[in-house]
């Protein structure tokens, strides 16, 4: 089995992966699982735990520094399904719909903070 290992995160379209940018002025991804649920006590004193089925992690993508063509392809594939890859070896698909970007003088470059809701795909053709 063929595997390559990363050295910051990549973004594809899930609609085409050759269509892809990497994030080399990444400062982080941060994960935050999203496990909703409660203990609920029923007859008798017992309890049980009760969580929905299939909640989405989020994830925050943050950089320093992004050139305009990084800047330019995140505002230009918003709402569309995205394959995340990094370099700890996490991969999914999600979506983004507000790339907050801060600019820096001159218009060439800007920090940028995409939050990512999971997705599910299929990848099977």
């Amino acid at each position: 089995m063929a595997s390559i290992t990363l050295t910051t995160v990549w973004l594809s379209l899930a609609s085409d992966l050759a269509n892809a940018i990497k994030l080399d002025t990444m400062t982080g991804l941060t994960s935050t699982p999203q496990n909703a649920g409660a203990v609920r006590r029923y007859a008798a004193g017992r309890t049980r735990s009760v969580s929905p089925v299939g909640v989405p992690n989020q994830f925050a993508l943050i950089t320093a520094g992004s050139p305009r063509a990084t800047i330019e392809w995140l505002e230009d594939h918003t709402g569309e399904t995205v394959l995340v890859r990094d370099d700890r070896g996490r991969k999914f698909y999600g979506s983004y719909f507000q790339p907050a970007t801060a600019e820096h003088p001159y218009n060439t470059e800007g920090d940028v903070t995409v939050s990512f809701t999971e997705v599910s795909f299929d990848e099977a053709v």
